[in-house]
C-alpha cells in the first residue's frame, strides 16, 4: 500500500474534481458537498476507480455518498481504510 497523507489525498481529489468541471484546483473548497459540483454517475464511478488505482486500495462507489466532501472522504481514508 502506497500511503498518502490527508492533504495529498485532498489535493488529488481536488485536482481530479477540477478537471471535470473545468476550473482551477485551487476553486475546489473541500468542505463542500460532491452533489454541489454536479458530477454524474459514470463521473463518480471513475474517480472511485482512479481513486482505488491511485492509493492501491478497494473502495465502493457509495463513498461519495457516504463522506459527501473531499473533507469527510480524506478523513475517512487516512483514518479508517488507510490505517487499517
Amino acid at each position: 500500500m502506497n500511503l498518502k497523507t490527508r492533504e495529498e489525498i485532498e489535493t488529488w481529489l481536488k485536482g481530479r474534481i477540477a478537471k471535470e468541471i473545468k476550473t482551477k484546483p485551487q476553486s475546489v473548497p473541500v468542505n463542500v458537498l460532491f452533489t454541489n459540483f454536479g458530477l454524474d454517475s459514470i463521473v463518480i464511478v471513475t474517480l472511485v476507480t482512479d481513486l482505488e488505482d491511485w492509493l492501491d486500495v478497494s473502495l465502493d462507489p457509495t463513498i461519495f455518498w457516504e463522506y459527501p466532501s473531499i473533507e469527510a472522504l480524506g478523513e475517512w481514508l487516512i483514518t479508517e481504510k488507510l490505517t487499517s
